[in-house]
């Protein structure tokens, strides 16, 4: 359990996790600001819809509140696991890096990189494709054979997109089961 809430806060301080909680972020204040009240109680209304106005004038102001949510969602967190490092990668394209420990990752996964040296354009965020337990590829030239970093298996997009602050705006715009 410990070890599980450590990689979640691991996981929200990510910067690839964040810019993508931005994204969903800014998409669900968008939606929000467009519904109309139907069902909803004038005060549930007002505490989403004022929530939805505070993040589309400053949603900077909320990354770190939404990113922690997120992380903690057990469909959005729950199979994150600690950053693994990296041992190597090629100047290929795309270029192949290897991890010094099994990734546990599988093709079409997100990985953020990190920390990486002389190979600097694999550092980001990428869609890997997996050639062995501690090897993939990332589609990018490699500038040189690189060394070092991390490499950290990102949640699903759209895990963030069914699951994250969208699913969590009553919860942050404090609507209670009494509103």
């Amino acid at each position: 359990m410990a070890a599980q809430m450590c990689s979640q806060a691991t996981l929200a301080a990510d910067p690839g996790f964040r810019s993508r909680v931005y994204v969903a972020l800014v998409a669900a204040a968008v939606a929000i600001a467009g519904e109309a009240k139907a069902a909803m109680t004038d005060t549930v209304y007002g505490k989403r819809q004022a929530l939805a106005y505070a993040v589309l004038t400053s949603p900077q102001a909320f990354i770190e509140r939404f990113s922690i949510m997120a992380a903690s969602n057990p469909t959005i967190g729950g199979d994150v696991v600690p950053p693994v490092a990296v041992t190597g990668s090629t100047s290929a394209n795309p270029s192949v890096v290897t991890t010094a420990v099994v990734h546990g990752m599988a093709t079409g996964d997100t990985v953020q990189i990190t920390g990486h040296a002389t190979n600097t354009a694999v550092n980001g965020q990428w869609t890997v494709t997996v050639l062995s337990t501690t090897t993939f590829s990332v589609p990018v030239a490699g500038t040189a054979a690189g060394t070092g970093g991390t490499a950290t298996k990102q949640p699903p997009d759209a895990d963030l997109t069914n699951f994250g602050p969208f699913s969590m705006w009553n919860k942050a715009a404090g609507v209670t089961a009494v509103d």
